[in-house]
């Protein structure tokens, strides 16, 4: 909704490329970076300026945002949970098994992703099938995880653990590469255009949420939470939880963030078809 009143209000100043670009953000804010990446490869993105002052411009005010929500006050706040409190996420450290794991799953998904795009002759879309095939995976981890668990076996299964660390460093990656392929001086020009496009964004997110989630009686703990697992993604939402003492709300912001890179693509490339 958000992305659509946007682009009607401002889409100009994103330029001929715009309505690309528009719905590579609407998936950024419900899923993340990997799905901005997945609907501009599928949408056949041309300018690498447009990819990379979209994305740092995307960032930008996402950590505006994220201090925006992590300071708004809720009801029931108790103080910050100490080292070592039932309420804090877990925080195993990666292992080298957990390592190889999550590279043998992303391999796996990007074959199978990238299979099922040729056989149903999209190839494009080979990221975002791929980005789905992962989110099973996920899926399925997370539910051994819990079975673990409620057999009351004393070490609990982090199989995907490394994953974020993986992540974190191959995004990095990504950044230097889009941002070695693109004019610095264009895309900084345009990114500032893409910031309004963005305010328009968040406004009616926001606008949305508390209208919705006040009339449909939910909390404000809830709201914030799910503002930030969409905007940031399931690890800051999950910190917000941790940090502000609502431990019952660690393991909803890491589903609604999952949830957020399950559907983001599809929904991003949903909007590029009203937007063109």
């Amino acid at each position: 909704l958000g992305t659509v009143l946007a682009w009607w209000s401002v889409g100009h100043l994103l330029g001929g490329e715009g309505y690309k670009l528009a719905s590579c953000l609407c998936a950024s804010y419900i899923g993340g970076s990997i799905n901005y990446a997945a609907v501009a490869q599928a949408l056949d993105v041309q300018s690498g300026s447009l990819v990379s002052a979209g994305m740092a411009a995307d960032i930008v005010c996402m950590a505006v945002y994220l201090v925006f929500v992590m300071s708004w006050p809720a009801e029931d706040e108790t103080r910050p949970p100490g080292p070592g409190s039932s309420t804090e996420p877990s925080r195993v450290g990666a292992s080298s098994l957990s390592l190889v794991a999550a590279l043998a799953a992303a391999c796996l998904a990007c074959a199978v992703g990238e299979s099922l795009a040729f056989i149903l002759g999209v190839p494009t879309w080979s990221l975002a099938f791929a980005a789905l095939v992962a989110s099973g995976l996920a899926t399925f981890a997370s539910a051994a995880q819990r079975q673990r668990k409620a057999s009351a076996l004393s070490e609990p299964l982090h199989l995907f653990r490394g994953g974020e660390a993986l992540g974190s460093a191959l995004m990095l990656v990504f950044f230097a590469v889009i941002g070695v392929s693109s004019d610095l001086v264009g895309a900084l020009s345009l990114g500032m255009s893409v910031v309004p496009f963005l305010l328009v964004q968040l406004a009616v997110h926001v606008a949305t949420l508390f209208v919705l989630g006040q009339a449909s009686g939910l909390s404000t703990q809830a709201m914030l939470i799910a503002s930030n697992a969409n905007i940031g993604g399931p690890a800051t939402a999950a910190a917000m939880a941790a940090t502000r003492g609502w431990g019952g709300m660690v393991q909803p912001a890491l589903l609604t963030g999952s949830l957020g890179y399950a559907i983001g693509t599809s929904i991003g490339l949903a909007t590029a078809r009203i937007l063109v």
